[in-house]
């Protein structure tokens, strides 16, 4: 009724011109797709095991190549590190290595984002960068990314949604397999593969 329905959100977030540049030269040479990939969370019921995202990379990087590039906080390093161990392709890990500009500047420069509901998603987000998101205690609807290019794949136990920081069962972490999230992550790299090859 007050005429706000259907419009898309637009964020403008400027880049700062240096780390701007230090990306661009810390990512020259890397294959792409460029894919960031955001294993951590501070709510442990936020976090998709780091084998589920070693999975669904793994697979991006057999159809599509690229170069999956690890980003976070200083204490998620080693969920980082379990994810990347696991992978045969091209890995850059920059968690903890970077400052927020750097971060900002590293997200704008990506193809697309993989990660959890949690703050270099969001950031993503407003980068204009595609994301693709499972979504475990938190819903899209509250807390989802605003924009049709990007994927939230939720998980269907009774408790989703339940916003608690803490669990002993985590049982949509079994749920929610790389089986169910690959799917999107695999469409959004198909629109980025066609738009690149038609551009």
């Amino acid at each position: 009724h007050l005429g706000a329905g259907g419009i898309d959100k637009a964020f403008q977030l400027p880049i700062d011109a240096s780390a701007q540049a230090w990306a661009r030269n810390l990512l020259a040479g890397w294959p792409r797709p460029w894919l960031a990939v955001g294993v951590g969370a501070r709510w442990t019921t936020k976090r998709w095991p780091p084998a589920h995202f070693a999975e669904v990379v793994r697979r991006a990087q057999a159809e599509f190549g690229g170069t999956a590039i690890f980003v976070g906080a200083p204490d998620e390093a080693l969920l980082a590190r379990e994810a990347a161990r696991e992978l045969t392709g091209r890995v850059l890990e920059l968690v903890g290595q970077t400052s927020l500009p750097q971060l900002t500047a590293v997200l704008g420069a990506c193809d697309l984002m993989l990660g959890n509901d949690t703050g270099p998603l969001h950031l993503a987000v407003a980068l204009g960068r595609p994301v693709v998101a499972p979504y475990t205690c938190t819903v899209s609807r509250k807390t989802g990314p605003f924009g049709a290019q990007h994927r939230v794949v939720e998980t269907q136990v009774p408790c989703a949604g339940s916003y608690v920081k803490t669990c002993d069962r985590m049982d949509c972490m079994r749920e929610l397999s790389p089986d169910r999230l690959w799917p999107s992550l695999r469409e959004v790299l198909s629109t980025w593969s066609s738009n690149r090859l038609s551009a």
